[in-house]
């Protein structure tokens, strides 16, 4: 069974809980990431229109683009 990339990961749970918000600390909990790469996949579904960043403080919590 082929192993599904982290990015596609974050991409489907958004997909499937739109009313959702993570922040790169639960993102790296939830998919077992380094930091720097939940930034890199946030950075990139935001850039391709899927996610949308909030700041939310010092930090910011991504969600589904409407």
């Amino acid at each position: 069974m082929k192993k599904r990339s982290p990015t596609n990961s974050v991409r489907t749970f958004f997909k499937n809980n739109p009313e959702e918000e993570l922040t790169l600390k639960d993102m790296q909990i939830k998919y077992d990431l380094s930091f720097e790469h939940a930034r890199v996949i946030a950075r990139h579904l935001c850039e391709r229109g899927e996610l949308v960043a909030v700041k939310l403080g010092r930090k910011n919590v991504y969600r589904r683009a409407a």
